[in-house]
């Protein structure tokens, strides 16, 4: 029902999303998102299932239009893993790293563990080659961190039980990394450990560098110019995009630069209160996200 009015709109005007201003482009989007997460919550399920679906039927509908537009929602896209990651290093500050038991790292163990033996079953019935396992593999150790993140806000699980969460999905970035370096090696035949142990010395420092940047520099600033309105919201955002361009000028996820930034807005004595005023912005730019996810899926 919902399609058919979107088609009605579409042949009855005339136009198409590629006539379509950007401004219409995304009030569809959102407006449609919308109306399907009421749909979905209102049944049992997630909301994120209605953004899902929401770009499905849009990249089966308006799948030539949308082309034209696919870098302005890859770059919204972009942000909100921004958003998202600095949000999650805010959530889990400082304190909680100094503070990390092994429960997480025992957690990405069986995650690991049970990936590969189920890669190493299906690969021996599929007849897959070593390389083609080893990729499986990294697949289904991987989870989503932005559908993770989203389905432990909606189940309001207590925020020592979401730390915990959240940092098994950190563990699970720093493994995506070394995956993404040994697996360029390995269809070459070679396991090169110099140029695996490079990128984690990298990745550690560079890291390190801009998380005591963070906490020392940056923490004194924000102290004493931030405050829990629009003006520290737009200094804090500055800062969080400046800290992922410099990771990503190592050749690094722009993740971590965000993560680091998180960080250090997370010694904040105001966190909590600045965390609100984020809150409506990250949500938004996640919809867009989910929607793309949809459509890359469809």
């Amino acid at each position: 029902m919902y399609l058919t009015v979107l088609e009605n709109f579409k042949f009855t005007f005339g136009i198409t999303l590629h006539q379509m201003e950007t401004y219409l482009l995304l009030s569809a989007f959102l407006g449609f998102s919308a109306l399907m997460a009421y749909i979905f919550e209102r049944v049992g399920f997630s909301r994120i299932a209605g953004y899902i679906i929401t770009g499905i039927l849009f990249s089966i509908f308006f799948a030539e239009d949308l082309k034209v537009n696919t870098e302005l929602l890859n770059f919204f896209s972009d942000v909100a893993i921004t958003l998202l990651v600095f949000e999650i290093g805010r959530d889990i500050g400082i304190e909680k790293i100094k503070k990390m038991n092994l429960i997480p790292i025992i957690i990405l163990g069986f995650e690991i563990f049970f990936a590969f033996l189920f890669a190493s079953l299906s690969g021996t019935i599929l007849r897959l080659n070593f390389l083609e396992t080893m990729i499986l593999a990294a697949i289904a150790s991987f989870s989503s961190t932005a559908i993770v993140f989203r389905l432990l806000t909606e189940l309001g699980l207590s925020r020592k039980v979401r730390g915990e969460i959240l940092m098994v999905m950190v563990l699970e970035d720093i493994y995506a990394i070394l995956i993404l370096a040994i697996l360029p090696n390995l269809k070459f035949g070679t396991l090169e450990s110099t140029e695996i142990l490079k990128l984690l010395s990298i990745s550690i420092v560079v890291t390190a560098i801009l998380i005591v940047a963070g906490v020392t520099v940056m923490r004194r600033i924000f102290i004493r110019v931030v405050e829990a309105n629009e003006s520290g919201v737009a200094i804090i955002l500055g800062s969080a995009f400046l800290f992922a361009a410099i990771s990503k000028s190592f050749g690094l996820s722009p993740a971590l630069g965000a993560f680091a930034a998180g960080i250090a807005l997370s010694a904040h004595p105001k966190n909590l209160e600045i965390g609100e005023y984020l809150r409506p912005l990250r949500e938004m730019f996640l919809i867009v996200f989910f929607v793309v996810l949809g459509m890359e899926a469809g």
